[in-house]
């Protein structure tokens, strides 16, 4: 008979990464916001920001894929609404 993973210890572990990957992606964000603020960009510069806020938001899209797929494991329901 085959052991079930432990769904408590996996979903621990999801919202633990997500949160410690969530506020280095939000401290980049600002850095890269102000980056912006500091005046004139030439087209490169712009270029690589977009690249960059690319990106982090890959990743910020990923990890609230994971906390969806950590709360659908612990049963908890998930509002999806068109938009």
């Amino acid at each position: 008979m085959s052991e079930q993973p432990d769904n408590n210890i996996d979903s621990e572990f999801i919202n633990i990464f997500a949160h410690d990957i969530k506020s280095p992606l939000s401290a980049i964000k600002g850095c890269i916001d102000l980056v912006e603020n500091l005046g004139e960009l030439n087209e490169r510069q712009i270029y690589y920001i977009q690249k960059a806020f690319a990106g982090i938001t890959r990743i910020e899209t990923i990890v609230h894929n994971l906390l969806d797929y950590s709360r659908l494991n612990e049963g908890i329901p998930i509002h999806r609404a068109p938009f």
